[in-house]
């Protein structure tokens, strides 16, 4: 902490605790402001009336303005996630950004608060090097100035994603896939963060499926941006799968408008949904009867060995065969704990047991059970005894 603040150690105690007692009436646990501290250790350097409580004040009102206008209970948070706010310039920084967001429109009650409470790492980025290109990027795709304000409120990150490097390769796929210039702007104002995913791990393996598995036209997702929401995996390709078993045709609005369970529940897909391993397995078999698609197969034949312990579970009697199984299984394991516990000790006391016995008895037959060390009439020579067991050390020694 000291090598990242070279002003910490010139520190005085009084000034350093004001500003931990400050920080903990914003709200912040006092478990947590260690956490301030640590990211941003020049919280302690900076003076509590002339730098604090001026910075504060501005998140709050920026004086005659209210357009920040973040109240005391988000403060505490905002503080806790990006401490380096208060470390930011009044005049130069919060002054620039709050001018180019009210360029825009965004100068509502608060309009500007919830961008920062949503993404506060906005304050390290220029205006002019990289939210302002943004904001042409968005302007060039169709979008008009509140449809670039509500993406800015609800997803700020945007806003802040390189341009060059992020936002015109997104948009280059989607023209290569097929989407014009009216469809593009659809996506963006239905789902805003298309423009910042992957191409390669998200944008491009979900167009592929929609294709080439769903068999379904490109068109479609036009209506449905909601489709790059949902993941490969563990959404559509499940649903596609119980789909296409059970030989039922939607529209993708209606695969993809609700919940695993209400979706389900909607097309009487319950009971195959709760065998989903099993289907797994299935579905291997038939491709592999039908001959179409070995790679599919193939790869479906490396995952049935990942799905064999649920398939064992869902084949089991009923529900409360499973529990009793399970205390039962519970049981005997503890049982069989104690039993090894035990028989440790035992062979631990027993061990002990033998090697006292053993000192005992080479003690006495070396000391008390020798002749010399017995007198004429019955008793113990001590002054033998003490001869002997000189003479047992020096051997010993010896």
């Amino acid at each position: 902490m000291f090598r990242r603040c070279k002003y910490l150690e010139c520190v005085e105690r009084d000034k350093a605790c004001e500003v931990w007692d400050y920080l903990r009436t914003l709200g912040i646990q006092e478990r947590k402001v260690l956490n301030v501290i640590s990211m941003c250790p020049k919280v302690l350097t900076l003076n509590l009336n002339e730098k604090l409580l001026p910075v504060v004040q501005c998140l709050s009102t920026l004086g005659t303005k209210s357009a920040i206008g973040i109240s005391e209970k988000q403060m505490g948070k905002l503080l806790l996630v990006n401490p380096w706010l208060i470390n930011c310039s009044i005049d130069k920084k919060y002054a620039e950004m709050i001018d180019f967001l009210s360029s825009m429109g965004l100068n509502g009650e608060g309009a500007i608060g919830k961008i920062l409470v949503k993404n506060s790492w906005i304050m390290g980025y220029s205006a002019e090097k990289r939210l302002r290109p943004t904001t042409d990027v968005l302007k060039s795709i169709g979008l008009n100035m509140i449809d670039i304000q509500k993406v800015v409120v609800n997803f700020p990150k945007v806003l802040c994603r390189n341009v060059e490097k992020i936002l015109k390769p997104n948009l280059e796929f989607l023209k290569q896939s097929g989407f014009n210039n009216e469809q593009i702007r659809l996506f963006v104002m239905g789902y805003p963060i298309i423009l910042i995913k992957n191409v390669r791990h998200s944008l491009q393996p979900r167009i592929k499926f929609l294709v080439a598995e769903m068999g379904r036209e490109i068109g479609e997702v036009t209506d449905n941006p909601e489709f790059f929401r949902h993941g490969l995996m563990k959404s559509l390709e499940p649903r596609q799968r119980l789909l296409k078993l059970k030989k039922i045709e939607c529209s993708l609005s209606e695969m993809l408008e609700c919940k695993h369970k209400k979706f389900l529940l909607k097309f009487e897909l319950m009971a195959l949904g709760r065998r989903t391993s099993r289907l797994k397995i299935v579905e291997v078999f038939c491709l592999h009867q039908e001959g179409e698609n070995e790679s599919r197969y193939s790869a479906f034949t490396k995952r049935v060995k990942k799905v064999e312990k649920p398939l064992q579970n869902s084949l089991s009697p009923s529900p409360v065969w499973r529990s009793v199984r399970h205390d039962v299984t519970l049981l005997l394991g503890s049982v069989g704990c104690l039993i090894q516990w035990f028989v440790f000790w035992f062979r631990f006391k027993v061990i002990w047991l033998v090697l006292g016995i053993i000192l005992l008895s080479a003690v006495c037959s070396n000391l008390l059970i020798d002749p010399y060390v017995i007198a004429d009439d019955g008793t113990l020579d001590c002054q033998a005894l003490s001869e002997v067991g000189l003479a047992r050390v020096h051997f010993l020694l010896d």
